[in-house]
């Protein structure tokens, strides 16, 4: 149950038309999906899942009495911190017996990971996930970067294979060896493994809980597998679209167009990229029940 909101005055929903507007498209969301509420996480430009997102969430859950029967969340990001989707995950559930995501545009890598909590993936034509190969923070020269955990283990192995056929002269090969520090090697291999095991303990103990224990295991394991296989992928932002997630085994539902859930998400899709472009935010989260909290 949400509690019950204050009637707003005529003038204050003038100056803050935009994001009224956008409240009732989530309204008329909620009804058409049928969910007890929609909340709405949204961040174009990049912006990563970080630690200051749980905070944002309990913006709408603090609003729960008690424990809704579904709640859909609306997800648009590049990714970010998998500790960070994890915990949004068990929030959310925590607050709600079914909940499911939907994706207008794109949920990559760590907001592919939320996903993979859900009961289902609501997915547009044009929507996509993307593998879970994680990126590490390493020094550089020129400073921080982020580089695939994959690529910073697989240049070991070609740095040796170089060695072994002669392709590299050894002084250098061992100057570049040399300067490879082991405690990323580690960190990297470690980030790999991580991921991939979140991946599997969600679907397992979400998506898939309903199917037999031996059954579920191995859908889980397989799914985590790919999505993690970045040697199959080759690069970190491939998009895997409706298709190919619904072969994979993911519960997903394509909305096809001239499908009313399709045209309100997409719609209200469009709402919020032009507002938060107008305003210069970016990063939104808002719900059918409260109103928004942007950065």
């Amino acid at each position: 149950m949400v509690r019950e909101q204050q009637p707003l005055t005529p003038l204050y929903k003038a100056f803050n038309n935009d994001k009224y507007v956008r409240r009732e498209f989530l309204q008329r969301i909620a009804e058409a999906f049928r969910v007890s509420l929609v909340i709405s996480y949204i961040s174009p430009l990049g912006f990563p899942i970080d630690q200051w997102d749980p905070l944002l969430f309990n913006e709408p859950l603090s609003k729960l009495e008690k424990k809704v029967q579904s709640i859909l969340l609306i997800l648009h990001s590049y990714g970010g911190d998998p500790d960070i989707a994890e915990k949004l995950v068990e929030i959310l559930r925590e607050n709600c017996r079914r909940f499911y995501v939907a994706i207008p545009e794109r949920a990559k890598s760590a907001a592919t990971i939320i996903s993979l909590g859900s009961d289902r993936i609501y997915m547009l034509e044009s929507s996509e996930l993307g593998p879970i190969d994680p990126q590490i923070r390493i020094k550089t020269p020129s400073g921080e970067v982020w580089r695939p955990a994959h690529s910073v283990l697989d240049s070991v192995k070609l740095l040796t294979d170089w060695l072994s056929s002669k392709q590299l002269n050894p002084t250098i090969a061992a100057m570049l060896l040399q300067s490879i520090d082991l405690t990323t090697l580690d960190w990297a291999s470690k980030t790999i493994k991580h991921a991939e095991e979140l991946a599997k303990k969600l679907l397992t103990n979400y998506m898939f809980k309903n199917l037999p224990q031996q059954q579920r295991k191995q859908k889980a394991d397989n799914i985590a597998q790919y999505l993690s296989d970045a040697n199959r992928h080759l690069s970190h932002g491939r998009p895997i679209r409706w298709k190919e997630a619904k072969e994979l085994g993911l519960k997903v539902t394509l909305l096809k167009k001239r499908d009313v859930k399709a045209e309100l998400l997409w719609n209200y899709f469009t709402h919020v990229i032009a507002s938060m472009r107008k305003e210069g935010k970016a990063k939104l989260l808002e719900s059918s029940v409260e109103t928004c909290m942007t950065l």
